[in-house]
């Protein structure tokens, strides 16, 4: 799958600064369709589709104990990085 970047918008994960997505940015990650976090996260509760996978020891099925739901991968999110707001050391 090819990541297209054009037109897309990357935030800073510390002080929220955004910038045009591009690689070259500092621990650039995309969060675009295909990706990670996209296909990997639940859109309900945030955990990851191995959470919902995982035996519950109470109920004895897969899930966790914050509700019951099925997954719902999260799809297109905004991308991330890091701007150097809090230095670099």
């Amino acid at each position: 799958m090819e990541i297209t970047l054009e037109g897309r918008v990357a935030k800073c994960l510390s002080c929220t600064r955004e910038s045009a997505s591009t690689q070259t940015l500092p621990f650039f990650q995309f969060n675009g369709e295909g990706s990670e976090r996209a296909t990997g996260s639940c859109s309900a509760c945030g955990y990851s589709i191995v959470t919902h996978m995982e035996i519950n020891p109470t109920t004895g099925r897969p899930g966790h104990n914050y509700g019951v739901h099925d997954f719902v991968p999260r799809g297109d999110t905004q991308d991330t990085y890091y701007c150097g707001c809090r230095g670099w050391d």
